[in-house]
C-alpha cells in the first residue's frame, strides 16, 4: 500500500499500485517507471513512497534527483528506471476530440 499524506485519500492511486504490482511480477519484473501527470509528475512524496513500495522489483529512486524533480530519478546503474514525465491531459484530449469531430473546434468562442 502506498502511504500518503494525512488527509489525503486517493483510492484509484492504491487499485492503480495493486494492479500493477501484479503484473509486474506476472511479466517477470520492470524495466522502466514512469510517473507522469497530476501525483506523478508533482508530489515528490508519493514518487518516494512509490518507490520504497516497488523496491522488490529492483526501484531505487534517488532522493536528490526526485527531490530537484529531474526527468530521471533512478539510482545510477538500477536496473530499472525511474522517470517523471510531464503530461498536459488536456492538450491530449482536445487532439482526440478534434481528431474524432474536427466541428468541435467552430464550438471553441
Amino acid at each position: 500500500m502506498i502511504l500518503l499524506p494525512p488527509k489525503q485519500s486517493i483510492s484509484s492511486s492504491i487499485v492503480s499500485h495493486a494492479r500493477s504490482g501484479s503484473l509486474a511480477a506476472a511479466i517477470g519484473g520492470l524495466d522502466t517507471l514512469v510517473f507522469k501527470a497530476g501525483l506523478g509528475q508533482n508530489a515528490q512524496y508519493i514518487r518516494e513512497r512509490a518507490g520504497a513500495v516497488a523496491g522488490w522489483l529492483a526501484v531505487n529512486i534517488d532522493h536528490k534527483l526526485n527531490g530537484r524533480g529531474d526527468e530521471v530519478i533512478s539510482l545510477a546503474g538500477s536496473d530499472v528506471d525511474a522517470l517523471v514525465i510531464p503530461t498536459d491531459e488536456e492538450r491530449a484530449v482536445g487532439i482526440q476530440l478534434l481528431s474524432v469531430r474536427p466541428q468541435a473546434l467552430s464550438l471553441v468562442p
